[in-house]
């Protein structure tokens, strides 16, 4: 897997940025809850670790690419960094953090109930779980790097099984530009789905399909932003907001405790 796959979204592409900007904005979001000795499952290129370690007292990530894993010891060699696939958390000891943070992992995940009782399980009392999806309502097509998407109400229906505390539900919207952007992005991918009249998105193998959708969708990103750099370039992480709106929003934000 490529650092400039579009599955891991760079912040140095410039057609990436306002997807860049939108997980961003999660980190900003989440800066009141962190506390503590912090975990971040799949960390990534680092998207918001400079704002986590503001705010935590210890930091570790997790994530299955080693080749950022290598990059984030290298910048960040003060904290620590895990190279492996979850669940399980193998190397982390029961009750180890008191903030775990999880954005746009969960829908990679094939057990995703073991995923929630590996964070319930290393999370002190009363620790603080907060997580990000892309909400399932906004799905434009199918996406190979995802096992599944979740609706709000998919998405409480999987904690309901787990000890988990709900503290807070919303989700993750835009302004006025960045509306007329996701639209934009609408109308074209949609264009390019009409082109597989075969419907080989459903059919290829995942190896295949990655092959092509990556192909489509890096095209596709190039091309709004060559017809709308004004708007593609100039979106930053301000132009998101939190709303109560769980139901039509970009991305599902939640929040949960850890029961003492």
């Amino acid at each position: 897997m490529s650092h400039y796959s579009t599955e891991v979204t760079s912040s140095k592409i410039k057609s990436d940025n306002p997807v860049h900007q939108r997980l961003l904005f999660g980190y900003y979001s989440a800066k009141e809850y962190i506390h503590g000795n912090v975990l971040e499952i799949g960390c990534g290129i680092g998207r918001g670790l400079e704002i986590v370690i503001k705010k935590g007292t210890t930091y570790t990530g997790i994530d299955k690419n080693k080749k950022l894993i290598e990059e984030q010891i290298q910048n960040f060699p003060e904290n620590s960094f895990i190279h492996g696939t979850v669940p399980p958390l193998l190397e982390i000891e029961n009750e180890s953090f008191d903030t775990v943070i999880s954005f746009h992992v969960i829908e990679h995940i094939e057990k995703d109930d073991l995923f929630l009782e590996e964070i319930y399980r290393v999370l002190k009392p009363n620790g603080t779980l907060i997580l990000s999806t892309p909400n399932k309502n906004k799905t434009i097509t199918k996406n190979p790097w995802h096992i599944r998407e979740y609706t709000d109400l998919e998405l409480l229906q999987l904690f309901s099984s787990t000890q988990f505390k709900l503290i807070s539900k919303k989700g993750i919207s835009g302004n006025e530009k960045v509306n007329h952007y996701f639209q934009m992005n609408t109308k074209t991918t949609q264009k390019i789905i009409k082109l597989d009249f075969l419907n080989l998105r459903n059919h290829l193998p995942s190896s295949l399909f990655k092959i092509m959708y990556e192909f489509f969708n890096r095209i596709n990103r190039f091309l709004l932003m060559k017809k709308n750099p004004e708007i593609c370039l100039s979106i930053s992480n301000t132009d998101f907001i939190l709303t109560d709106d769980t139901k039509d929003c970009l991305d599902l934000f939640f929040i949960f405790k850890k029961k003492r």
